[in-house]
Protein backbone atom coordinates (compact mmCIF):
# COMPACT_ATOMS: atom_id res chain seq x y z
CA UNK A 1 0.00 0.00 0.00
CA UNK A 2 0.96 3.64 -0.41
CA UNK A 3 -0.46 6.37 1.85
CA UNK A 4 -0.52 9.80 0.20
CA UNK A 5 -2.73 12.07 2.30
CA UNK A 6 -5.03 12.43 5.30
CA UNK A 7 -8.14 14.58 5.62
CA UNK A 8 -8.31 16.15 8.12
CA UNK A 9 -4.73 16.07 9.43
CA UNK A 10 -5.69 17.05 12.96
CA UNK A 11 -8.58 16.39 15.34
CA UNK A 12 -9.75 14.80 18.58
CA UNK A 13 -10.64 11.18 19.25
CA UNK A 14 -13.74 10.16 17.31
CA UNK A 15 -12.84 12.22 14.24
CA UNK A 16 -13.51 10.53 10.91
CA UNK A 17 -10.34 10.62 8.82
CA UNK A 18 -10.08 9.81 5.12
CA UNK A 19 -6.81 8.13 4.19
CA UNK A 20 -6.06 8.46 0.47
CA UNK A 21 -3.50 6.53 -1.49
CA UNK A 22 -3.09 3.49 -3.70
CA UNK A 23 -2.84 -0.28 -3.60
CA UNK A 24 -4.99 -0.63 -0.48
CA UNK A 25 -6.70 -3.62 -2.08
CA UNK A 26 -10.38 -4.50 -2.05
CA UNK A 27 -10.31 -6.48 1.18
CA UNK A 28 -10.16 -4.45 4.39
CA UNK A 29 -6.92 -4.64 6.30
CA UNK A 30 -6.00 -2.39 9.20
CA UNK A 31 -5.26 1.23 10.01
CA UNK A 32 -3.35 2.51 13.02
CA UNK A 33 -2.64 5.92 14.46
CA UNK A 34 0.88 5.93 15.90
CA UNK A 35 0.52 2.20 16.62
CA UNK A 36 -3.05 2.28 17.96
CA UNK A 37 -5.54 0.25 15.90
CA UNK A 38 -8.46 2.26 14.53
CA UNK A 39 -12.02 1.26 13.60
CA UNK A 40 -12.85 1.19 9.89
CA UNK A 41 -15.89 2.89 8.36
CA UNK A 42 -15.17 2.08 4.70
CA UNK A 43 -12.36 0.68 2.57
CA UNK A 44 -11.64 0.83 -1.17
CA UNK A 45 -8.47 0.37 -3.22
CA UNK A 46 -7.70 4.11 -3.02
CA UNK A 47 -9.58 5.48 0.01
CA UNK A 48 -10.16 4.43 3.61
CA UNK A 49 -12.41 6.14 6.14
CA UNK A 50 -11.44 5.45 9.73
CA UNK A 51 -12.09 6.86 13.20
CA UNK A 52 -9.38 8.26 15.49
CA UNK A 53 -9.19 5.92 18.52
CA UNK A 54 -9.75 7.28 22.01
CA UNK A 55 -6.25 6.32 23.14
CA UNK A 56 -4.39 7.37 19.98
CA UNK A 57 -1.57 9.89 20.17
CA UNK A 58 -0.13 12.14 17.49
CA UNK A 59 2.06 10.38 14.96
CA UNK A 60 2.13 8.57 11.66
CA UNK A 61 -0.87 6.78 10.22
CA UNK A 62 -0.18 3.27 8.90
CA UNK A 63 -2.16 1.05 6.57
CA UNK A 64 -1.70 -2.72 6.54
CA UNK A 65 -3.09 -5.16 3.99
CA UNK A 66 -2.24 -8.59 2.60
CA UNK A 67 0.69 -7.12 0.65
CA UNK A 68 2.39 -5.38 3.58
CA UNK A 69 2.19 -2.07 5.38
CA UNK A 70 3.01 1.57 4.76
CA UNK A 71 3.21 4.66 6.92
CA UNK A 72 1.96 7.98 5.70
CA UNK A 73 1.59 11.55 6.87
CA UNK A 74 1.41 12.42 10.55
CA UNK A 75 -1.93 12.99 12.27
CA UNK A 76 -2.02 15.50 15.13
CA UNK A 77 -4.37 14.52 17.95
CA UNK A 78 -5.92 17.68 19.42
Amino acid sequence: PRVVSLSPKTGPAGTRVTVSGSNFGNRPGGVSFNGTTAALVSWTATSIVTIVPADASSGSVSVTNSEGSASGPEFTRS
